[in-house]
């Protein structure tokens, strides 16, 4: 497996994803969503929140269909591999009517059960 074109595709993915949850245009399910992390799963939000993948299963009904017009894009990715560990750094621009947002990510990935899971995220404003 070549970690560093998983993680990179599983950024990607999951960002697709997550904006098709926010304007709930399209039938995914959350389990669909939360298949991308570790149950260990621990992230830092850009205000300094929380949450692990419980508290990630418990926001996404409230999300779903939030953010009817949001446009994500994912910039400046750049990605690090060993043999257990992916380390992956890319900067996330929200777009909507109102409002653009960017930020700078750093995540951490790691092997579980032969598959590559989003274990850790630390997310800053840029």
């Amino acid at each position: 497996m070549n970690l560093t074109a998983t993680a990179s595709s599983m950024i990607i993915d999951f960002h697709v994803d997550i904006a098709k949850w926010f304007r709930a245009d399209e039938s995914l399910s959350k389990d669909q969503l939360l298949q991308y992390f570790s149950a260990d799963f621990h992230m830092e939000g850009p205000g300094g929140n929380t949450m692990g993948l419980s508290e990630l299963a418990a926001w996404l009904p409230v999300a779903q269909g939030s953010r009817p017009d949001i446009v994500i894009t994912i910039d400046k990715l750049e990605v690090f591999s060993t043999f257990h560990h992916t380390l992956a750094y890319y900067e996330e621009k929200q777009e909507m009517k109102d409002k653009t947002t960017v930020r700078r990510s750093s995540a951490v990935f790691r092997m579980e059960d032969g598959k590559l899971k989003w274990w850790q995220l630390k997310e800053e404003w840029i």
